[in-house]
């Protein structure tokens, strides 16, 4: 009888666990259907029911800041990003939200500053450095573009992208269009690893 009792506790510990994951996945996904729906505050009130069982729960807190952020309400997006990156700091995507949401909101210096912080925190993501070289030549910041192309160069990834934008930037006839044409007729082969 007392070797029953261990086992007792730990089934329904398992159980307790097994079920408190199927009412997050089940929020997360009728959560997410009702942004998708736009029916943000319903949304919204679905993952703070879940937030209350599961409190540090970072899916849940991802969703509800890109429920916030997709209903327009940008403060509360940005410090509900900033409460869960400090639960979360190896989460960059609660920076990205946080500094797209200045980027909505068209507050071009904070979306940069934003921007930095998450390159700065993981210098390697070359799709994300791409997307900001993109967005910094998309916005006029030509410097900006620059030092990312030439981030790109120094650590030959992306080359295509980098000479493209440079050339853009360089004008028609320019060598570095001269190079992104070459590039893109012929991609550089790389190494598998």
């Amino acid at each position: 009888m007392k070797r029953f009792f261990p086992f007792l506790f730990v089934c329904l510990l398992l159980f307790s666990c097994a079920s408190n994951e199927t009412r997050v996945n089940q929020a997360l996904s009728r959560g997410m259907a009702l942004v998708d729906e736009k029916r943000y505050d319903e949304a919204i009130q679905l993952f703070d029911q879940a937030l209350e069982k599961d409190q540090g729960n970072m899916k849940l807190l991802y969703d509800k800041a890109l429920a916030l952020f997709a209903s327009g309400r940008f403060t509360e997006a940005r410090a509900l990003c900033d409460e869960a990156f400090a639960l979360h700091p190896g989460s960059l995507r609660f920076l990205t939200l946080k500094a797209d949401s200045y980027r909505a909101e068209g507050n071009v210096q904070a979306t940069l500053e934003g921007y930095h912080r998450i390159l700065s925190l993981n210098p390697g993501d070359t799709d994300f450095r791409v997307s900001v070289m993109q967005w910094a030549l998309d916005e006029g910041l030509t410097e900006e573009a620059k030092t990312q192309a030439q981030w790109l160069l120094d650590h030959r990834v992306n080359l295509i992208e980098a000479y493209t934008v440079l050339g853009k930037l360089s004008g028609e006839g320019s060598v570095e269009e001269a190079i992104a044409s070459y590039l893109k007729a012929h991609p550089p082969v790389t190494k598998a690893t």
